[in-house]
Order: C-alpha cells, then structure tokens, then sequence
C-alpha cells in the first residue's frame, strides 16, 4: 500500500504496529535506527532458493521526518529479495498512541549515523 493511502484507512495503535512488525521479521530481527530517526526491525536469511532475504518492519512515527510529515505516522513493512524490493506496505498508526519512547532520542541518532557510515 502506498503511503499516501495509509492515510485513508482506519489507523492502528502503536502497539498493534510493534506486533505486526515483530511478526513480520519472525520474532528474530535486531533493532535499528534508521538514518531518519525511526526504529526497525531487520531480520536478514538465506531462504530455499538461496537467495538472501530481508523483513523490514520500520516504525515511521519520528515528528521530525519530513516522510512522516507527509504521510503521517505508519508501519512500513517491507521484504527484500537479493537486494531488490519486492513487497512494500504501510499501515497508519494512531499518532495518539505514539508515546515518547517510540522515537529515538537525538543523541541515538546521531550516534546511529556515524556508525551506519
């Protein structure tokens, strides 16, 4: 679903979000700041055909980010085969149910940055 249809329909709660992310990686990925300022899961495999897969569920709620300011808070979940992105969906989360918390302090993400280079 494109972002800006994450709007139309009805919005999630941000603890419903961290649920469906955590299933979308299979309970197994790490936790990230994205260059952003949003935090994801990543969960990375080889799969049968050998090819390397990525689960991304990442929770763009951060005030600050000029994608959330367009589109509004929103799970975006997404999967990757070999690099390529083959699946991308966004569900709108509640920005009511957003607690502070569930965007990184600055300092960690700045932090983040360095070390993303």
């Amino acid at each position: 679903m494109a972002p800006e249809a994450a709007a139309a329909q009805a919005a999630i709660s941000m603890d419903e979000a961290v649920a469906l992310g955590a299933s979308h990686v299979e309970g197994d990925g790490i936790v990230e700041i994205t260059p952003k300022g949003n935090y994801q899961f990543r969960s990375t495999s080889v799969n049968a055909s050998g090819q390397t897969e990525t689960q991304l569920s990442r929770f763009d709620v951060n005030p600050s980010d000029p994608h959330v300011m367009r589109n509004g808070p929103h799970l975006n979940l997404e999967t990757h085969i070999d690099g390529e992105k083959i699946a991308n969906s966004h569900l709108a989360i509640d920005p009511h149910t957003v607690r502070p918390g569930d965007v990184p302090p600055p300092a960690d993400v700045a932090a983040s940055r360095v070390k993303q280079r």
